[in-house]
C-alpha cells in the first residue's frame, strides 16, 4: 500500500501548483507513527474545524494503526467526523481513454438510454428472448475467461487491490473539484484511497429578503449565493421524503454544483429524466476537459497552452462513431499526425535522456508518463467544439439545457424559466410538480417548466384572503393590459380622430409639436433603459439627488424645450410603473419588445398595424415551447379550464 501513498503523492504534487498558489497549502503529519498529507484551500477553511481535525488525527495511536490498510476502515476506527468520505476509481473517465473508445463508450452509452427509456414507457420489444440468450452468452464468456485466467498460475493472477496509474489518475481527478470546493483531501501511508473530509467554510452574506420580491406579508428569508443554505432553506418548507435533491458538477474550469429539485411523486418522470441526461452530459464532457487540460510538464508545472487547450470538448459518443467508415476528417488527420509526433518525442526523449538523469526526481518521472497523452489530445481540441467552461450563469446553464432539448431560439423574447430569490415561491412551485434548478454562487433559482399564465401566478398573495388576493391579481392582469396597449392606443387617438372617444378628447393636444408622436415614446423608451441602467451603477448616498434631476430634465426642461409634450411623458411614466408590478425582468422586455412593436404598426397601418403587430406576439408565443415541450399558452392552448382558474383567481386550497 505504500506503492498507492507514493503515486498518489507523486500526482499531487505535479500537478497542483503548490508554489504559484499562495492559498494552496500542502500540511504533513505523522498519524499514528505513518507518514501523512493533506491539502486545503486555505480561505475556503474553518480554523476550528480543521483545528479539531487535526487533534482527533494527531492523537491516534501506532497501536490503532496496526493492520490498517483500507481508508474505510481507518475512517470507523480514528475520524469522528460526520462529513468523510473515500474517493474510489471510477471507470466511465475520458481521461485515459482512445477516441475510438470514447466513441464506443459514447454508442453504447446512447443504447443503454433507449433501452432504459423503452423500459419506462412499458413497450416490450419482441426481443427479449434475444437479449436474454445475448446475456447468457456473455454470460458463459466471461466464466470462460476466468476459467483462462486461472487456468494460467497462481503467479498470473490479476489481483483487485493492486492500484494502477490510470486508477490513481482518476483518483486525483475526482479529488480536484473537492479540493477546490473546501473540502481536505487526505492521504496517509500504507492507505489504499484517498480521504476526504469536510472542514470548509464559504464566505457568504446573511439571510434577508430578495429587494426585487418583497411582500407585505409571509416570511422574509431569501436565496443567498450558498447552495447549501438555499437547499436547507427548501428542505425546512417540504419536510417529505417526496423531495428530491441532486447535484451534479459541471464546467471545466468552475466546476460548480448545480442542484435539480422536484418532488418524486408529482414531477413528470419522463421530463426529469431528460434533464438529468443533459446535466450528465455536461458533466461528463467538463470531465473530459478537466482531464485534458491539467497535463503536466517537466519539474510539475502545468503547461499553459494545455490548460487553454484543456477547455475543448473531446468529440466522441455517437458522433465519431457515425463518422466511421467514411471520409476522414480534418480532426481524424490530426489526430493520427500528433499520435506520430507524440511517439517521435517519446522515443527522442528516452533515447537522449542520459540515464542518471532518467532517475533522478520521481516527479519528474511522474510528468514524463502523460506527455504522450497530451500531446495526442491537442490535435483532438483543435477540431473540437469548445465546452464553454461555465462560469456558471444562470443564463448559460439555460442556454446549453435549450440545445439539449433542440428549442434554442436567440431572437424569442419570452421567457421560458422563472426565476426566484424566495424559497417559499420555489416550494410552492415544486408542490405543483415543476422542478427547480440551483446553481453555487447564484441567489436565483431557476422554476421550470413555465407557461405565460403562470407569471401572473402571485404565490405569497396565498396569505391573502380571498377577496384581497383576487384583488392583487386583477391588478397584475390590468397592468400587463396597460404595459403593452397604452402608448400604440395613444398614437391611434392622435393620428386618427375616428378612433378618439369624445370623452378623451380633453387629452389629445391640441397645440402644434415639434417632434412626433411615435417618435416621443420611441425616445422616451431609450430615456427610460437608460435611466435604469444609470440607477443601478448610482451610490445610495446620490440616488435621491440623482432621481431629482433626473426627474426635472424629462419634465419641466424637455417639455419647455419643445421635445416632449406632457401627454406622451405620463403614458410612459404610468407604463414605467406598470412595469414594475412584473418581477420577472425577462417578461417585462419581453412584453416591452411587443410594445415597441405595435407602436411601429400604429404609426404605419393604424389599427390593422397593432391588430397585426398583437397577431405576430400571439403567433410567436403559440408557437414557443416549454423546456418539457408543451405548449407556452397552456392551459389556454390547449384549454384546461380547472388549471386556468387556479392561475387567474385566487381559490381555497
Amino acid at each position: 500500500m505504500n506503492h498507492a501513498f507514493e503515486e498518489y503523492l507523486h500526482i499531487f504534487r505535479a500537478e497542483l501548483p503548490l508554489g504559484a498558489c499562495f492559498d494552496l497549502i500542502e500540511r504533513k503529519l505523522c498519524i499514528g507513527g505513518r507518514r501523512a498529507v493533506m491539502y486545503f484551500i486555505d480561505g475556503l477553511h474553518d480554523g476550528q474545524k480543521g483545528q479539531l481535525l487535526l487533534n482527533y488525527l494527531l492523537a491516534v495511536q501506532p497501536e490503532t494503526m496496526q493492520g490498517l490498510h483500507e481508508s474505510k476502515d481507518f475512517l470507523e476506527a480514528a475520524v469522528p467526523f460526520m462529513d468523510a468520505s473515500v474517493i474510489e476509481p471510477q471507470t466511465d473517465t475520458f481521461s485515459k481513454q482512445d477516441p475510438m473508445q470514447c466513441a464506443e463508450k459514447g454508442k453504447l452509452e446512447e443504447e443503454a438510454l433507449q433501452r432504459k427509456q423503452a423500459h419506462r414507457k412499458g413497450e416490450k420489444a419482441q426481443g427479449t428472448e434475444a437479449a436474454e440468450a445475448k446475456e447468457t452468452v456473455r454470460t458463459r464468456a466471461k466464466a470462460e475467461t476466468v476459467r483462462g485466467k486461472n487456468a494460467q498460475g497462481d503467479g498470473e493472477t490479476a489481483r483487485s487491490d493492486e492500484l494502477t496509474d490510470d486508477d490513481a489518475y482518476n483518483c486525483y481527478l475526482q479529488t480536484l473539484p473537492k479540493l477546490y470546493a473546501g473540502l481536505v483531501p487526505l492521504l496517509v501511508e500504507g492507505l489504499d484511497k484517498i480521504i476526504i473530509l469536510d472542514a470548509r467554510a464559504y464566505p457568504a452574506r446573511a439571510v434577508e429578503e430578495p429587494e426585487k420580491e418583497k411582500t407585505l406579508r409571509g416570511a422574509r428569508d431569501g436565496f443567498t449565493e450558498n447552495m447549501m443554505q438555499n437547499v436547507a432553506m427548501i428542505r425546512r418548507r417540504l419536510r417529505s421524503n417526496q423531495l428530491i435533491f441532486k447535484v451534479f458538477n459541471v464546467g471545466t474550469d468552475s466546476k460548480s454544483d448545480v442542484v435539480l429539485c422536484y418532488m418524486q411523486d408529482r414531477a413528470d418522470a419522463k421530463f426529469i429524466e431528460k434533464l438529468e441526461s443533459a446535466l450528465d452530459d455536461m458533466k461528463r464532457k467538463a470531465l473530459a476537459g478537466r482531464s485534458e487540460g491539467q497535463q503536466p510538464q517537466r519539474g510539475g508545472q502545468n503547461h499553459p497552452q494545455a490548460e487553454r487547450n484543456g477547455q475543448a470538448e473531446v468529440q466522441g459518443g455517437t458522433q465519431s462513431a457515425s463518422r466511421r467508415g467514411g471520409q476522414e476528417t480534418t480532426a481524424a488527420r490530426q489526430t493520427r499526425a500528433s499520435e506520430e509526433d507524440a511517439l517521435r518525442i517519446h522515443r527522442a526523449d528516452s533515447g537522449d535522456r542520459p540515464k542518471a538523469e532518467a532517475k533522478s526526481a520521481p516527479a519528474d518521472s511522474h510528468a514524463k508518463k502523460f506527455r504522450a497523452h497530451a500531446a495526442r489530445r491537442e490535435a483532438e481540441q483543435r477540431g473540437a467544439a469548445v465546452f464553454d467552461a461555465l462560469t456558471v450563469t444562470d443564463q448559460s446553464l439555460l442556454e446549453h439545457l435549450q440545445e439539449s432539448f433542440g428549442i434554442a431560439s436567440s431572437l424569442n423574447p419570452f421567457p421560458r424559466v422563472r426565476y426566484t430569490q424566495r424559497p417559499d415561491v420555489a416550494a410552492a412551485h415544486l408542490e405543483e410538480g415543476k422542478v427547480v434548478l440551483i446553481t453555487d454562487n447564484s441567489p436565483t433559482a431557476m422554476m421550470i417548466p413555465v407557461s405565460v399564465f403562470e407569471f401572473f401566478y402571485i404565490d405569497v398573495k396565498t396569505f391573502f384572503p380571498l377577496l384581497p388576493g383576487n384583488y392583487f391579481r386583477f391588478l397584475r392582469i390590468l397592468n400587463f393590459v396597460v404595459i403593452l396597449l397604452l402608448t400604440p392606443i395613444y398614437v391611434l387617438m392622435v393620428e386618427y380622430d375616428w378612433f378618439t372617444p369624445d370623452i378623451l378628447r380633453f387629452f389629445v393636444p391640441e397645440d402644434d409639436y415639434v417632434i412626433s408622436i411615435f417618435w416621443q415614446f420611441m425616445l422616451l423608451e431609450l430615456a427610460i433603459d437608460a435611466l435604469k441602467l444609470a440607477s443601478l451603477n448610482t451610490p445610495t448616498s446620490l440616488g435621491m439627488s440623482l432621481s431629482v434631476i433626473g426627474a426635472l430634465i424629462l419634465g419641466e426642461f424637455s417639455i419647455s424645450s419643445g421635445w416632449f409634450i406632457p401627454q406622451t411623458i405620463l403614458c410612459m411614466a404610468v407604463v414605467a410603473l406598470a412595469s414594475f408590478t412584473q418581477p420577472s425582468i425577462e417578461l417585462s422586455y419581453a412584453m416591452k419588445f411587443g410594445r415597441v412593436l405595435m407602436l411601429i404598426g400604429a404609426q404605419v397601418l393604424g389599427l390593422g398595424g397593432i391588430l397585426a403587430a398583437a397577431a405576430i406576439s400571439l403567433l410567436v408565443m403559440g408557437t414557443t415551447k416549454t423546456l418539457s415541450g408543451t405548449s407556452y399558452l397552456y392551459p389556454l392552448v390547449p384549454f384546461d379550464w380547472d388549471v386556468l382558474k387556479r392561475l387567474i383567481f385566487r381559490t381555497r386550497r
